[in-house]
């Protein structure tokens, strides 16, 4: 069996571990897969206008279809590379008993394979946890590399998703009951968009806020997770996000979440969310995003299916190995066009407390 052909790189990549993406699950977990490069994604209008008085002897009164907006959008690749080394067939492997034996160079070979998809499995994931986090702050996105020119894509959010407090506002300030904000944000957040809030996402740092107000742990339900003592409500210190209670009896979910990713145009790593964040969002199906992928486009790849040239690849993750002579060495690469999008931008607000 040819452990490099693409078809087996494609049986192997969905056994692979999916990294920590805790904002992708929660607001954006379909997973699209397109046939053309380009994505396209549709907005409804909204609609609550009431009904009008008609006399029973007059005819019916026509509704107007409710329209939507389309968008497409080409994504930029994501086309992480790296060599096998074919020396490392031949040596113990991390792990494996001094001395050898254990693994044959065959199954070397396999493992570094996995070990080499994984972190490219990985590296995209991280890439799609940014965006998301991106979409939940701005209501947008700006992608750009060194090879890609800058394109800042504008999902249309209103004005009322977005805010940050100043002054004598922000949480942390005499008098500021960050409880108070949280059931007036939720009210106004129902009332625009027709559905409640589902789910609170707080950073480490705006979780120690709205825990130090007073009037906060009266109305914090743990029911399900039994009795927590003061010491189980400090900030959840661990990647992803962590469900700490709910905002009494069928309030909201409050999730404590930490999340990074390292920045490749400045080898810097950075924060998913800001500093002092805080994401209102629901879990109703018209409000959740999705991760659109746009179709791949490689010569090489539909020579080996026997397909056209121009025929799309369709998947979340297309993968390919190939060898050079000069020097003799063998290559693996993951392409992926990823787009993180909202169901309904409106239905995700953002707060920065501080």
């Amino acid at each position: 069996m040819d452990i490099y052909s693409t078809q087996t790189l494609a049986r192997v990549i969905p056994g692979l571990h999916r990294p920590q993406t805790f904002l992708l699950a929660t607001f954006f977990p379909s997973i699209i897969p397109f046939d053309t490069e380009e994505v396209v994604f549709d907005f409804e209008e909204s609609d609550r206008m009431a009904l009008p008085y008609v006399s029973p002897l007059k005819e019916g009164r026509v509704l107007r279809d409710l329209g939507f907006t389309a968008k497409q959008f080409k994504p930029a690749y994501l086309k992480p590379k790296t060599t096998l080394d074919p020396l490392k067939a031949l040596k113990r492997s991390m792990g494996e008993q001094i001395g050898g034996g254990e693994l044959s160079p065959e199954q070397r070979r396999q493992a570094a394979l996995a070990s080499n998809l994984q972190r490219h499995i990985n590296g995209i994931s991280y890439r799609k946890e940014q965006m998301a986090g991106s979409v939940l702050q701005t209501g947008g996105l700006i992608i750009s590399g060194e090879d890609y020119p800058e394109v800042v894509i504008d999902f249309g959010r209103g004005a009322s998703a977005t805010e940050t407090l100043t002054g004598a506002l922000r949480w942390g300030e005499t008098g500021v009951s960050p409880l108070e904000d949280l059931e007036v944000w939720c009210e106004q957040y129902l009332e625009e968009n027709g559905t409640p809030v589902t789910d609170i996402v707080f950073t480490v740092d705006s979780w120690k806020l709205l825990r130090a107000d007073p009037k906060f742990l009266d109305v914090l339900n743990t029911d399900y997770r039994g009795t927590m003592s003061q010491a189980e409500l400090v900030a959840a210190l661990q990647e992803g996000g962590v469900e700490m209670g709910r905002l009494g009896a069928n309030g909201p979910a409050l999730h404590c979440y930490s999340g990074w990713y390292k920045d490749p145009e400045d080898n810097a790593q950075k924060r998913v969310l800001q500093e002092y964040s805080v994401i209102l969002g629901s879990r109703v199906e018209a409000a959740l995003g999705s991760q659109l992928h746009g179709a791949i486009i490689d010569d090489d790849i539909a020579a080996e299916l026997g397909v056209s040239s121009d025929q799309p690849l369709v998947g979340e993750y297309i993968s390919k190995s190939w060898t050079e002579k000069d020097p003799g060495r063998r290559l693996l690469m993951t392409q992926s066009a990823p787009l993180v999008v909202p169901g309904n931008p409106n239905c995700q607000w953002y707060r920065k407390v501080r």
